[in-house]
């Protein structure tokens, strides 16, 4: 009976001691992947998580503030297509494709969520919701992961054509509602409009 207890023990201790050392392997590894990342990165995180609480909360948005996260992931979705991937028809046709879902899925989101145009004010009311941060996390996660792979294993691009396809198309879907928003934003304006 001892020699059980004595040798589940050593088990328990080397278990323990190995998930130690993968513990510390892994942080490493993300120490890594942060010390090297450049500064602009993290203004950029910071700026965007601003934003994702600010739109979790109730308030009148002006369009020109609605326009700028479309401007801002589309401008990464097609810089990524051009830097980080190989450009060809396929890619791009997944690109088309994955903003056309991504813009029809904004639209009726934003429906559902009930944005409203307020014509005193000029602005667009929200009711607020948490699906602009996690979106903001799922773009900036899914960024940072694929530039990282990009950067460490640069054949991955040459080998892998999925690797392409799947990074083209979270970009795509994920930027895609973010202007589907923003074309919601300016139908409820064109339609307060023509309500006279």
């Amino acid at each position: 009976m001892h020699f059980f207890i004595l040798t589940l023990f050593v088990f328990l201790v080397l278990y323990l001691y190995i998930l130690i050392l993968f513990f510390l392997y892994i942080m490493t590894q993300i120490l890594q992947i942060l010390s090297n990342t450049p500064l602009w990165v993290y203004i950029l995180f910071i700026f965007l998580i601003n934003i994702g609480i600010k739109a979790s909360k109730p308030s009148e948005v002006s369009l020109l503030k609605i326009s700028i996260l479309p401007v801002i992931f589309t401008y990464l979705t097609f810089h990524s297509l051009i830097t980080q991937t190989s450009v060809s028809l396929s890619n791009i046709t997944i690109l088309i494709i994955s903003l056309i879902v991504g813009v029809l899925g904004g639209i009726l989101q934003s429906k559902k969520i009930g944005y409203s145009y307020n014509r005193k004010t000029k602005k667009i009311e929200s009711p607020g919701t948490w699906t602009t941060l996690i979106l903001i996390l799922l773009i900036f996660v899914t960024k940072f992961y694929f530039g990282y792979m990009i950067a460490a294993h640069p054949s991955i691009l040459i080998k892998n054509h999925m690797f392409d396809v799947s990074y083209i198309f979270i970009c795509g879907i994920c930027s895609g509602l973010f202007i589907g928003r923003f074309i919601y934003s300016l139908l409820l304006v064109e339609k307060s409009k023509h309500k006279d």
